[in-house]
């Protein structure tokens, strides 16, 4: 507790960000391929209009601060699109990660968000990332690496165990995708992700909140840590477990059409993904 106060004191002074400077180990050649497709048409032009004009109501939206806006752009037709992913993607970071800028109490720093965005930029690179720049790629390591060690400090900021297990969601796959993975970092971080699953999937397989799209995300998440994990030749058996737990209440959530049933706070839209199939 003391150690979490001292750093929240010391993230009020631009000196902080010193801290975060260091060994760039990440690499860009050993990453996770993204599974899964587009949930809505995204115009691109709207899009940087938005962010254009709305800067701030831009990031401290989830679905934006978190990048996962990029996947709703892999079908695009725009022969441009990667470019324009690329400008939009500096321009968080030059707008977000400046020396002197003091937002970390921010939605975008937020330790959920930040593992999520974490997770989609390294997740998605192959689509937006491999036809750019060499010093884009490296504009794009050094941010991820910093953001990485803010949130092995704050993943724990917030006592509810969906922000943890997202958090650590992104240190796994940041670990996963560096030149030397360390095993034991991994060990580790997955302990702790089991303790975070604990504390919100019941015993009938059903997440606390009992909100269907919440389970169906973190189901998603499941499946994501399980195929990293696998790619690296690490037991992801736990895990396997409670997919196996989880997936059939998911089903049962499901109705006839594909929608999910709506309660418990669960509002429809069209952002439904399809992850029974990859569940078995």
């Amino acid at each position: 507790m003391l150690q979490k106060k001292l750093r929240k004191l010391c993230e009020k002074t631009y000196l902080y960000r010193l801290s975060l400077i260091g060994k760039e180990d990440l690499t860009l050649n050993n990453l996770f391929p993204d599974p899964w497709p587009p949930q809505v048409t995204l115009d691109i032009n709207q899009l940087r209009t938005l962010l254009n004009h709305q800067q701030d109501a831009f990031w401290d939206i989830p679905y934006f601060a978190s990048f996962e806006w990029i996947r709703d752009l892999k079908t695009s037709q725009d022969l441009s699109i990667r470019s324009h992913i690329r400008d939009i993607i500096l321009f968080w970071i030059y707008s977000n990660q400046r020396f002197f800028s003091l937002s970390w109490s921010r939605l975008p720093w937020r330790p959920d968000i930040v593992g999520l965005r974490i997770w989609n930029t390294l997740a998605l690179f192959d689509f937006y990332g491999t036809s750019g720049p060499e010093n884009f790629k490296q504009t794009v390591i050094k941010s991820v690496t910093q953001q990485y060690k803010q949130l092995t400090r704050s993943w724990n900021d917030f006592d509810d165990p969906l922000i943890q297990f997202k958090a650590i969601k992104g240190i796994i796959g940041f670990l996963c995708s560096t030149k030397r993975i360390s095993y034991q970092s991994v060990d580790y971080w997955q302990e702790q992700l089991m303790h975070a699953i604990e504390k919100q999937i019941l015993a009938d397989g059903g997440h606390k909140s009992r909100n269907p799209r919440i389970l169906l995300f973190f189901l998603r998440d499941l499946i994501d840590i399980r195929g990293i994990l696998t790619k690296h030749n690490i037991d992801a058996q736990e895990i396997s477990k409670i997919i196996n737990q989880v997936a059939p209440v998911v089903r049962l959530f499901r109705h006839g059409d594909g929608r999910l049933a709506q309660f418990n706070g669960f509002k429809l839209d069209k952002r439904i993904v399809k992850v029974i199939p990859a569940a078995r």
